[in-house]
């Protein structure tokens, strides 16, 4: 095992800048996906590195399913959430019209998010444009 040597002036860092803000907070995330991994479907494939910038930057509401890999129940709510999707996007066509609603799927257990904490899986959440 290799030691991890620092010097004072490296601890003095770490504490100013953990007091003026700028000492980031590691947050657990998966791989980002790929252009094309990204949206699949009509519904963006989240992890936590992406989470922020797609869900609380998006021009329209996004409804997202926080899943968990292991879990039989999530495992039975995906098939409802797509037929959802795809039921709401064939309403938006047949009304001609965007309904403003974006979704998104993300396992919960793999990703850690600065803005908000999941307790239990699944879990939906509906969030407001930008």
């Amino acid at each position: 095992m290799q030691l991890l040597h620092l010097s004072s002036q490296d601890i003095m860092k770490v504490f100013c800048y953990r007091k003026i803000g700028n000492l980031k907070k590691y947050l657990k995330s998966e791989r980002l996906p790929n252009n094309q991994q990204l949206k699949v479907n009509n519904v963006y494939q989240l992890v936590g590195e992406n989470f922020e910038n797609i869900v609380m930057k998006e021009n329209e509401f996004v409804f997202v399913m926080f899943t968990r890999r292991n879990c039989g129940l999530c495992n039975e709510v995906i098939y409802i959430f797509i037929q959802f999707e795809k039921n709401f996007l064939r309403l938006a066509e047949d009304l001609e019209m965007s309904l403003g609603l974006s979704f998104a799927r993300i396992d919960g257990s793999e990703n850690e998010f600065e803005s908000i904490e999941i307790k239990g899986f699944p879990t939906f959440i509906l969030f407001p444009k930008g």
